[in-house]
């Protein structure tokens, strides 16, 4: 077998992966650059978000600065990783859509370094806000 079909096989596998991690969100890539393996300063320095000049490595700093409850575009998830090795950082997302309006509703989010390094986008559909949430490990807001 070629180097490029076990490439490509790679690929395959890598995105069926990903698929089953974020269940029912769409997620995808959405490229690379500067500080792609760095949520917070992904936020600060590439989209410009006017986070509390503090140090927010830990969870415990991100979850300080919860100022909302409500998804609103423009805001910051802060987001609980639930388990694993990089459980005592969290993660940040910038909020880039919000349909709450009529049945189907959804949430997308853009992010760096996570699930690994590079800049993603999720969105997750469903009924219920409280569920679409649930599904990311949103834990609140912060509204700069």
């Amino acid at each position: 077998m070629s180097s490029c079909a076990i490439a490509s096989l790679l690929r395959v596998a890598l995105l069926a992966s990903l698929l089953a991690f974020f269940e029912t969100a769409i997620a995808g890539s959405i490229g690379s650059g500067p500080y792609a393996d760095n949520c917070v300063l992904y936020l600060r320095h590439v989209r410009h978000v006017k986070l509390p000049q503090k140090d927010l490595t830990t969870w415990g700093a991100k979850r300080s600065i919860i100022n909302s409850e409500k998804a609103k575009k423009g805001r910051v998830a802060i987001i609980e990783i639930p388990s694993g090795k990089y459980k005592q950082y969290g993660h940040v997302a910038l909020v880039v859509d919000v349909d709450d309006d009529g049945k189907k509703k959804s949430i997308t989010i853009e992010e760096a370094n996570y699930p690994s390094p590079g800049y993603w986008r999720r969105k997750v559909e469903g009924s219920k806000m409280s569920d679409l949430e649930k599904k990311l490990n949103i834990r609140g807001y912060y509204k700069p």
